[in-house]
């Protein structure tokens, strides 16, 4: 229910340069360039793409309707550019400096008025060090998201909602320890500081959020006592608008033998509401309140050279969960609910064919109302499959799922669909790559009134010299 993510940039492994350019359905574009470095002290990657494609027609919600009060439904294009860049460099045997440089620049069409577009401008960037003692590594960073959209079909008297603008900033320092006492514990302690800030100037109204900090400490520890493992770790977060809150968990395992073990894990969390949640004009409600969620676990874990295999157990029960509800046109607090379910993974390797397979049953339920909560289906399951043949490789992925509830209570049907891959490297400086989506063409539903892609086919070429 809360949780916090993390994106690293790919280190540069091996030094050159990759060219990859590729086609396919939608009229689609796509051109890489990738290009890794490193010295005796030092390594970088650095990475430029760009792809356009015409797209499809993303709702279908109006498709029948015709008059002069209705928008038009056609495919809708879209174009992207990103720039990454990551580098460290070690000062000395135990210091390093490292930075990493994230910008994207997308313009997409939707459908809601003449010729409505959306154009968006985002960028990650990090700085900061680390020191190894010799048993304490310490790491300090600072970080800055900033982002700036402009949403225009100003012209047409009919929208009211889809032109405006966004700027968003969010900038957090990080200071994060590794206490490695000796072989068999260790303990992870530092703090997070974390300001954001949010502009909404849209046709129907303004709104300039006051700057929203909050900050962070946490401490755990993971220790091994014979066959047992015991991990606990404890949080607490001080918001300036959602007061303080302290969370934690803790588990323990026990090795049954070198190959097999049991496990139970329990914790609480919580999350506060988005800046969108609680001030986008016409959408956000500043009366939300904060999820918090209580989640335990049993876990039955099996290791093997060519095979590893899982079966878990899990409970999640929420308070104020955020959900979107169409009839207010904004999210809203569900008071109670719970998730109780059980996933299976299974990966090995079965003549030569890298298998992966994954399958989880749950019922996710609000309390109050005893309904299945919106868009979490019951029962869903994947399998992956590849294998190398000589120069080549291919491989399929399929995922399916049963049917859900959608945002006004209604059935959505339950679907699969199957990818293929495949790549066949020509020379040693040339690889030929493919992709097929939705092979068998399904027509699905993900989320009421949208469509979802056919069968989409993308060929490339990889280009990298010796």
């Amino acid at each position: 229910m809360g949780g916090v993510i993390q994106i690293f940039s790919r280190k540069g492994e091996k030094d050159g340069i990759t060219v990859s350019v590729g086609a396919g359905s939608d009229n689609t574009r796509d051109t890489m360039i990738s290009a890794s470095g490193s010295t005796q002290s030092a390594v970088y990657n650095a990475t430029v793409s760009y792809s356009e494609s015409d797209g499809y027609d993303v709702q279908y919600g109006d498709d029948t309707q015709t008059g002069p009060n209705t928008y038009p439904f056609d495919d809708d294009s879209y174009s992207k550019g990103d720039f990454s860049f990551s580098g460290s460099s070690d000062l000395t045997d135990n210091a390093e400096i490292f930075v990493t440089l994230n910008r994207s620049e997308n313009s997409g069409e939707f459908d809601g008025g003449i010729k409505p577009y959306t154009d968006s401008d985002a960028s990650i960037a990090t700085i900061g060090g680390q020191y190894r003692f010799e048993k304490i590594t310490t790491k300090l960073q600072y970080g800055r998201y900033k982002e700036d959209a402009l949403s225009d079909d100003s012209t047409d008297p009919r929208n009211t909602f889809n032109y405006g603008e966004l700027h968003s900033v969010l900038d957090q320092t990080i200071w994060e320890n590794v206490f490695q006492i000796n072989d068999k514990t260790k303990i992870n302690f530092g703090a997070e500081y974390t300001v954001s800030d949010a502009e909404y100037i849209l046709g129907f109204g303004r709104y300039d959020a006051d700057d929203h900090d909050q900050f962070s400490g946490y401490l755990n520890a993971r220790t091994e006592l014979g066959g047992f493992v015991l991990e606990a770790g404890v949080r607490h977060d001080d918001d300036d608008q959602f007061g303080s809150e302290l969370t934690g968990d803790a588990g323990i395992g026990y090795w049954i033998n070198e190959q097999l073990r049991i496990s139970a894990t329990a914790g609480n969390a919580f999350k506060a509401p988005s800046n969108n949640d609680l001030y986008f004009p016409g959408y956000g409600d500043p009366t939300l309140l904060p999820e918090e969620s209580k989640t335990a676990e049993l876990g039955l874990d099996f290791y093997r050279d060519d095979s590893v295999a899982s079966l878990h157990l899990f409970q999640t029960k929420a308070d104020n969960l955020i959900a979107y509800n169409p009839a207010i046109y904004g999210p809203e607090n569900i008071a109670e609910s719970k998730v109780t379910g059980v996933e299976f993974q299974w990966g090995t390797v079965l003549y030569g064919v890298n298998t992966g397979i994954s399958m989880t049953y749950q019922r996710p339920i609000d309390e109050v109302t005893k309904e299945d909560l919106a868009l979490i289906p019951r029962k869903f399951a994947s399998l992956d499959l590849d294998k190398d043949i000589g120069k080549g490789s291919f491989g399929l992925s399929w995922y399916v799922q049963s049917k859900q509830l959608d945002n006004a209570g209604e059935d959505i049907a339950g679907y699969g669909t199957l990818a293929l891959r495949a790549g066949y490297q020509l020379t040693p400086e040339v690889k030929l790559r493919a992709r097929i989506d939705n092979v068998l063409d399904k027509d699905y539903i993900e989320i009421t009134d949208y469509n979802t892609e056919g069968l989409f086919a993308m060929f490339f070429v990889d280009y990298t010299p010796n």
